[in-house]
């Protein structure tokens, strides 16, 4: 009897065994995959022209941003409100986008996370500053909204002027606000130079 019912304690560990392994093997399949869409995502990149486009304000108001024909240039903040490469940049960035000249500037925090949670993190840490959220999928897609945080300047014509990608290191930081610095509208910019 007690050898019967060892045979079955080995049977169901190696059923066990088996189906975990499935699963893992499952797994892995799924993972791969993704990692070959994510390896699919282009950049956006310097001369190419940016989409209009359009998304949910806080107010639950919906807003289209359109390059062509405007009177400004744009700065777009690219953001997930739980990124830690994000959060490391935001201080610098609102106080970036505070100092740039609303007549000349036009600033749009882009979050790619849904409205409620955009909502609560911008009450949370006190931001200014338009923002817009809940965009369709052809247009977070064309917006590279999967690879954040990033920095763009969009000119009056829809072409992309200069890009920041990722955390702004030392380095970056410094070519951002050297390249403001130098625009209309963004003098006031310099003094945030020395802030890492």
């Amino acid at each position: 009897m007690s050898r019967n019912w060892f045979h079955w304690v080995v049977a169901i560990l190696v059923a066990g065994t088996l189906g975990f392994n499935m699963l893992l093997i499952k797994q892995s399949d799924v993972l791969r995959s993704r990692l070959e869409d994510f390896k699919g995502i282009r950049d956006v990149q310097v001369g190419e022209v940016y989409p209009d486009f359009g998304g949910l304000t806080l107010d639950r108001q919906w807003k289209d941003v359109r390059f062509a024909g405007s009177p400004k240039k744009s700065l777009l903040l690219l953001i997930s409100t739980g990124c830690p490469a994000c959060e490391s940049n935001r201080e610098r960035l609102a106080a970036l986008s505070s100092r740039l000249d609303e007549q000349q500037w036009n600033v749009v925090w882009l979050s790619r996370d849904p409205w409620e949670r955009t909502r609560t993190y911008w009450a949370k840490n006190q931001m200014q500053g338009t923002v817009l959220t809940e965009f369709s999928h052809a247009a977070y897609r064309k917006l590279t909204l999967r690879l954040v945080p990033k920095v763009i300047v969009v000119n009056q014509s829809g072409v992309v002027e200069k890009v920041w990608t990722g955390r702004l290191t030392p380095e970056r930081w410094s070519s951002l606000v050297s390249y403001l610095s130098a625009q209309p509208g963004a003098s006031d910019v310099s003094a945030l130079q020395a802030r890492r």
